[in-house]
């Protein structure tokens, strides 16, 4: 189950990776039977971002989404892993060395967890420290649960103060079902060191921690370093710090609130890395001058093929020459199982595995003065002046500066004898290359525009849709309003008929009776002569 193919020690026993078609039952029901449910759009979309990946190694791997049958070699990780905690591919030696010596794949590895990583990484930067996997081990180690599930990273409460940071969230939600699947792209590792780790999921074995006898004496100066810091400090607020450049001030002000000397306490730990750092160079310079001894050149080789070759959970700790290995339980029982590696690397001087014991200042080809006559240019192979001979101090400067001056004449001519098309193409290509870099800049500009577009889009959309519900609630009351009034006037329109039939009755009632009295009055009376 690793990440690169690899020849490990002959004492070390191989496990057989294991394989797609094999049964998953020592695994708990709640993570074997959970089913991806991310759709192929969110998939889709998501690939087309570029925050889950690095833009050097954007060509390496690709996203897919999850199926019931997986035969190609993979790694399972979940979306919020990336897109909130700002996990990226290929995993650099912090992280993949962690994934090491733990035995986990990226899933079996609690969210909660990941955020501890990343806050670390934040700390350390603004520390101008370099993480690694036994500095980060010294302040967790992992728990495990009765059923296979995933494996939360559990501080180690080794000083009254308490631990580094404070836990992401209680209870991380949502990650359950928010799978995906990365396929390495021509054989691809996962990782840049090119040291393999668990790609798919395995019987994890509990890991203690280590301590500051594990660690090299830079390593143990750093943890020191780190040792300094607040004590539970936000990780929720840490971790957003990972998609921030210049961080350092950000970290500064996040966790100043827990302490407020902590910016003066940067300040003087990241001069102390940087004098460390100018006395190794310093060092090594003395070292290079005087030669490298043939015995540690081997020591170096020796040490560099045994950390190659270390196999899964053991891991390389060098200390003074020599490291302790991560143990199996085997091995804690019978104490065995040491390993060596090479010295120490200084600080922000990373050195060859193998270096000459002498050679010039300029290496690389191509070499202007070796084209020249012997006699013009005399061979002088030293790394760099004396500083106790000062006239072979000066022999040597002209002596390179004489070179140089080769090398500017020798060039001129080359320029001279250059071909005119080739130069010709040459300027095509760098007029093309910056016609290419307009477009990109219009493509990202156009970009920006869509999404400040589409988000405008969806602003008004909602709110038209506002817009229309309060219309909707007037039209609501309006009606309401308007049947009132038509049962009002229904009302109104019976009462004006009640009184014009009254009214009319009335009219007829009286219209009768005046008819009645003219006829009483044309009637003749009893004296009346006919």
């Amino acid at each position: 189950m690793s990440g690169t193919s690899r020849n490990p020690l002959s004492s070390v026993e191989v496990v057989p990776p294991y394989r797609a078609q094999e049964r998953y039952d020592w695994v708990s029901e709640e993570v074997r039977k959970r089913g991806p449910k991310l759709f192929a759009s969110v998939v889709k979309s998501l690939a087309k971002d570029s925050g889950w990946c690095t833009a050097a190694h954007r060509h390496c791997f690709r996203m897919e989404q999850c199926t019931p049958y997986e035969r190609d070699d993979f790694v399972y990780m979940y979306e919020p892993v990336l897109t909130d905690l700002g996990v990226t591919l290929p995993f650099d030696s912090f992280a993949s060395g962690v994934l090491r010596i733990l035995g986990l794949a990226p899933t079996q590895l609690h969210p909660n967890g990941w955020a501890a990583i990343q806050a670390f990484r934040v700390a350390c930067r603004a520390l101008c420290i370099i993480p690694s996997a036994p500095l980060f081990l010294c302040f967790y180690s992992s728990r495990l649960t009765k059923e296979v599930g995933w494996v939360s990273l559990t501080p180690i409460t080794t000083t009254p103060k308490g631990d580094l940071f404070a836990p992401y969230t209680d209870s991380y939600k949502g990650f359950k079902n928010q799978f995906l699947k990365i396929v390495s792209i021509g054989g691809a590792p996962f990782s840049t060191d090119t040291e393999p780790f668990p790609l798919y999921w395995k019987f994890p074995v509990r890991f203690v921690g280590f301590t500051a006898s594990d660690l090299t004496p830079s390593e143990c100066t750093d943890l020191r370093y780190l040792e300094g810091l607040p004590r539970n400090m936000h990780c929720k607020c840490i971790v957003p710090l990972v998609f921030e450049r210049g961080s350092s001030a950000l970290f500064a002000d996040v966790v100043k609130s827990q302490n407020a000397k902590i910016h003066s306490y940067l300040h003087g730990v990241r001069a102390k890395k940087k004098e460390s750092a100018a006395d190794s160079s310093s060092t090594l310079v003395a070292k290079d001058a005087g030669g490298c001894p043939a015995k540690e050149t081997q020591k170096s080789k020796s040490s560099s093929t045994l950390a190659s070759n270390a196999p899964f959970r053991r891991v390389v700790l060098p200390d003074k020459g020599k490291r302790k290995a991560v143990p199996t339980n085997a091995e804690r029982a019978s104490k065995k199982g040491k390993a060596s590696a090479g010295a120490d690397l200084p600080y922000a001087v990373p050195l060859p595995s193998e270096t000459p014991s002498a050679g010039p200042l300029w290496a690389g080809e191509p070499n202007p003065w070796e084209l020249l006559p012997p006699e013009t240019i005399q061979k002088f192979n030293q790394n760099f002046p004396a500083p106790h001979d000062v006239q072979k101090t000066f022999d040597t400067l002209g002596l390179y500066h004489l070179r140089s001056m080769a090398a500017l004449s020798y060039w001129r001519q080359a320029l001279l004898e250059v071909d005119p098309e080739a130069m010709k193409k040459l300027k095509e290509v760098a007029a093309l290359q910056a016609e290419l870099q307009k477009e990109k800049d219009a493509a990202a500009l156009a970009q920006s525009s869509l999404k400040e577009s589409r988000k405008l889009e969806a602003d008004r959309a909602l709110l038209a849709e506002e817009h229309l519900r309060i219309v909707e609630a007037q039209m609501g009351d309006l009606q309401k309003a308007l049947s009132g009034a038509e049962e009002e006037k229904e009302k109104l329109v019976k009462q004006v008929s009640e009184l014009e039939d009254t009214a009319l009755e009335a009219y007829q009632g009286g219209f009768d009776n005046a008819l009645g009295q003219v006829e009483w009055f044309r009637l003749p009376g009893p004296g009346a002569i006919r």
